[in-house]
Protein backbone atom coordinates (compact mmCIF):
# COMPACT_ATOMS: atom_id res chain seq x y z
CA UNK A 1 0.00 0.00 0.00
CA UNK A 2 1.43 3.58 -0.26
CA UNK A 3 2.08 5.67 2.97
CA UNK A 4 0.82 9.00 2.82
CA UNK A 5 2.52 12.00 1.05
CA UNK A 6 5.31 13.19 3.48
CA UNK A 7 5.11 16.71 3.97
CA UNK A 8 6.48 18.89 6.77
CA UNK A 9 3.15 19.81 7.97
CA UNK A 10 1.53 16.38 7.55
CA UNK A 11 -0.09 14.69 10.87
CA UNK A 12 2.62 12.21 10.45
CA UNK A 13 5.84 14.65 9.40
CA UNK A 14 8.21 11.93 9.58
CA UNK A 15 8.27 8.10 8.89
CA UNK A 16 10.86 5.28 9.13
CA UNK A 17 11.84 1.74 9.79
CA UNK A 18 12.16 0.61 13.48
CA UNK A 19 14.61 -1.73 13.54
CA UNK A 20 16.87 -4.10 15.54
CA UNK A 21 19.35 -7.12 14.80
CA UNK A 22 19.34 -9.56 17.20
CA UNK A 23 21.87 -9.90 19.60
CA UNK A 24 23.32 -13.45 19.14
CA UNK A 25 24.30 -12.34 15.27
CA UNK A 26 26.34 -10.16 16.25
CA UNK A 27 29.10 -7.88 18.31
CA UNK A 28 28.47 -4.63 16.34
CA UNK A 29 27.42 -3.28 13.13
CA UNK A 30 27.40 -0.10 11.16
CA UNK A 31 24.24 1.76 8.62
CA UNK A 32 25.98 3.06 5.95
CA UNK A 33 22.28 4.60 4.55
CA UNK A 34 18.96 3.74 3.12
CA UNK A 35 17.48 2.22 0.45
CA UNK A 36 14.08 4.15 0.18
CA UNK A 37 10.85 2.94 -2.38
CA UNK A 38 8.66 5.66 -3.41
CA UNK A 39 5.85 5.92 -6.30
CA UNK A 40 5.45 9.51 -7.06
CA UNK A 41 7.75 12.17 -9.07
CA UNK A 42 9.06 13.84 -6.11
CA UNK A 43 8.34 18.26 -5.78
CA UNK A 44 11.13 19.77 -7.41
CA UNK A 45 13.10 22.07 -5.05
CA UNK A 46 12.23 20.20 -1.77
CA UNK A 47 14.99 18.76 0.35
CA UNK A 48 14.72 15.58 3.09
CA UNK A 49 16.97 14.02 5.36
CA UNK A 50 17.96 10.51 6.00
CA UNK A 51 18.14 10.46 9.81
CA UNK A 52 19.72 7.25 11.95
CA UNK A 53 18.12 7.72 15.40
CA UNK A 54 18.76 5.78 19.21
CA UNK A 55 15.01 6.59 20.40
CA UNK A 56 15.34 10.21 19.81
CA UNK A 57 19.45 10.79 19.53
CA UNK A 58 20.19 11.09 16.16
CA UNK A 59 23.46 8.97 15.43
CA UNK A 60 23.61 10.27 11.49
CA UNK A 61 21.77 12.36 9.03
CA UNK A 62 22.27 13.14 5.96
CA UNK A 63 20.33 15.89 3.02
CA UNK A 64 19.11 15.17 0.21
CA UNK A 65 17.79 17.39 -2.49
CA UNK A 66 14.87 15.79 -4.76
CA UNK A 67 15.85 17.61 -7.73
CA UNK A 68 18.64 14.61 -7.87
CA UNK A 69 15.41 12.74 -8.27
CA UNK A 70 14.82 11.61 -11.93
CA UNK A 71 11.16 12.98 -12.96
CA UNK A 72 10.05 9.27 -14.32
CA UNK A 73 6.50 8.06 -13.34
CA UNK A 74 6.26 4.77 -11.44
CA UNK A 75 7.75 2.86 -7.99
CA UNK A 76 11.20 3.29 -8.11
CA UNK A 77 14.31 2.97 -5.43
CA UNK A 78 16.99 4.98 -4.54
CA UNK A 79 19.71 4.41 -1.83
CA UNK A 80 20.82 7.39 0.24
CA UNK A 81 24.32 7.17 1.95
CA UNK A 82 25.22 9.06 5.01
CA UNK A 83 27.97 11.56 4.81
CA UNK A 84 29.83 11.01 8.10
CA UNK A 85 33.53 10.52 7.50
CA UNK A 86 33.08 7.72 10.83
CA UNK A 87 29.70 5.69 11.68
CA UNK A 88 27.85 5.02 14.43
CA UNK A 89 28.72 1.65 16.20
CA UNK A 90 25.33 0.11 16.73
CA UNK A 91 24.99 -2.52 19.00
CA UNK A 92 22.61 -5.80 18.17
CA UNK A 93 19.39 -6.21 20.31
CA UNK A 94 18.89 -2.08 20.75
CA UNK A 95 16.70 -0.85 18.77
CA UNK A 96 17.01 2.05 16.09
CA UNK A 97 15.42 3.92 13.69
CA UNK A 98 15.86 5.04 10.13
CA UNK A 99 13.85 8.12 8.84
CA UNK A 100 13.14 10.05 6.44
CA UNK A 101 12.11 13.66 7.36
CA UNK A 102 11.42 16.95 5.28
CA UNK A 103 13.06 19.99 5.26
CA UNK A 104 10.17 22.10 3.54
CA UNK A 105 6.39 23.16 3.84
CA UNK A 106 4.43 21.18 1.20
CA UNK A 107 5.38 17.62 -0.08
CA UNK A 108 7.72 16.06 -1.52
CA UNK A 109 7.15 11.99 -2.29
CA UNK A 110 5.45 9.08 -1.65
CA UNK A 111 7.23 6.68 0.34
CA UNK A 112 5.76 2.99 -0.43
CA UNK A 113 4.94 0.50 2.92
CA UNK A 114 3.08 -2.97 3.33
CA UNK A 115 0.55 -3.65 5.67
CA UNK A 116 0.02 -7.21 6.90
CA UNK A 117 -2.65 -8.77 9.25
CA UNK A 118 -0.67 -9.59 12.42
CA UNK A 119 2.94 -8.56 13.41
CA UNK A 120 4.13 -12.36 12.94
CA UNK A 121 3.47 -12.07 9.01
CA UNK A 122 6.60 -9.76 8.90
CA UNK A 123 8.54 -12.87 9.85
CA UNK A 124 8.30 -13.68 5.93
CA UNK A 125 10.30 -10.28 4.93
CA UNK A 126 13.65 -9.40 5.70
CA UNK A 127 14.47 -8.22 9.14
CA UNK A 128 11.65 -10.27 10.71
CA UNK A 129 8.74 -8.98 12.81
CA UNK A 130 11.28 -6.87 14.78
CA UNK A 131 11.15 -4.19 11.97
CA UNK A 132 7.75 -2.04 11.66
CA UNK A 133 6.89 1.45 10.92
CA UNK A 134 7.45 4.21 12.99
CA UNK A 135 6.45 7.73 12.79
CA UNK A 136 6.21 11.20 14.58
CA UNK A 137 4.84 14.65 14.60
CA UNK A 138 7.28 17.87 14.75
CA UNK A 139 10.51 15.94 16.61
CA UNK A 140 7.63 14.36 19.64
CA UNK A 141 7.85 10.94 20.57
CA UNK A 142 7.37 8.11 18.60
CA UNK A 143 4.87 6.12 17.76
CA UNK A 144 4.52 2.37 16.11
CA UNK A 145 2.55 -0.10 14.07
CA UNK A 146 4.06 -3.18 14.35
CA UNK A 147 1.68 -4.42 11.41
CA UNK A 148 2.93 -2.27 8.57
CA UNK A 149 6.50 -1.77 7.14
CA UNK A 150 7.98 1.38 4.77
CA UNK A 151 10.07 0.61 2.52
CA UNK A 152 13.04 2.31 4.39
CA UNK A 153 15.60 0.04 4.56
CA UNK A 154 18.96 0.16 6.24
CA UNK A 155 22.39 -0.51 3.76
CA UNK A 156 24.50 -2.54 6.37
CA UNK A 157 28.01 -1.89 5.55
CA UNK A 158 29.82 -3.81 8.39
CA UNK A 159 28.96 -6.84 10.78
CA UNK A 160 31.37 -7.78 13.26
CA UNK A 161 31.03 -11.30 14.56
CA UNK A 162 31.10 -11.92 18.25
CA UNK A 163 34.94 -13.57 17.28
CA UNK A 164 36.06 -10.34 16.18
CA UNK A 165 36.12 -11.50 12.36
CA UNK A 166 34.49 -7.92 10.44
CA UNK A 167 32.32 -8.14 7.73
Amino acid sequence: DLATTRCSDSAADEIGTRFSIPSGATSSYEVVGAEIGFSQTPTSSKSFKVILYNDTTVLQDVTFDSDRIPTVAGYRTMRVFFDEVSLSSLSPGSNYILSIQPQETGCFMLPMAYSVNTAAELSAYPGGAEWYYAYRVDAGSWSFTTTKRPHITPIIKTLTANGGVTY
